[in-house]
């Protein structure tokens, strides 16, 4: 039968500290308690448990626990973490770049069903020596990045390249070369429709025949260049030549 003891104040009888419980004790605060403080509070009710070091080995995930941290080697490989699922509000993770190895084996953030930063996407970790607590805040943001030794961005992500004239157009870029050139690719973008490029490439044309000033029939005109077009996200309608 459990016990229960109701008082108004709890003062030490000696000391410079109150214990309550023992190792390996769990302390469960009520729905609906509210802790209230008066001065400074040292600690967190919430406090990361940090794991044991994960090893990535390129085809096993991790499925992360709320309030525990993770310590993820990827000298080998690449690596998968999913957030809780059904996580509820204070809810905490972190996440630490073990090898310093993120910027070549990345680490992917799997939102598991929640967004990030507001966003269905999954994140990526991918800069070496990377430290990220994320914090769940509600159905809408989701997943926020709270303590962070870099700046980021974990939400959707789109297709970011430098080369060419660079146009807008409504809510897309336009690269055109006119000359030999390269289009360089800095970000591949992380959702569908955020991480599709579509080319138009066409050939220049012939130039044409010579003939006399007085026989404009012996002249032939000259012909038009090919072109090849992907046809999926800005341009699906095909295209055929008149």
């Amino acid at each position: 039968m459990a016990s229960e003891i109701k008082v108004n104040t709890i003062k030490k009888a000696s000391g410079s500290s109150i214990a309550v419980g023992e190792s390996g004790d769990t302390i469960t605060i009520n729905s609906g308690a509210t802790i209230t403080t008066t001065g400074t509070v040292s600690g967190n009710f919430k406090d990361i448990q940090w794991q044991s070091v994960v090893t990535a080995d390129g085809s096993t995930t991790t499925t992360a626990e709320a309030g525990k941290g993770y310590p993820i080697d990827t000298t080998s490989a690449a690596h998968t973490l999913n957030l809780p699922a059904s996580p509820s509000v204070g809810d905490t993770v972190a996440v630490i770049d073990y090898a310093g190895t993120f910027g070549t084996n990345n680490v992917t953030v799997g939102r598991n069903g929640s967004n990030m930063q507001g966003a269905a996407a999954n994140g990526t970790i991918a800069t070496n020596r990377r430290a990220v607590t994320f914090v769940y805040i509600d159905s809408t943001k989701g997943w926020i990045p709270a303590n962070d030794n870099t700046t980021d961005s974990y939400g959707a992500k789109f297709v970011t390249a430098t080369g060419g004239t660079v146009t807008t157009s409504g809510d897309y870029k336009i690269h055109t070369f006119t000359s030999t050139s390269s289009l360089v690719v800095s970000c591949g973008g992380n959702t569908a429709g955020s991480d599709t490029v579509d080319y138009l490439v066409v050939a220049g044309g012939g130039s044409g025949g010579g003939g006399s000033e007085s026989s404009i029939l012996e002249s032939a005109g000259g012909g038009a260049g090919g072109f090849r077009l992907s046809n999926s996200t800005c341009m699906p309608a095909p295209l055929t030549s008149p």
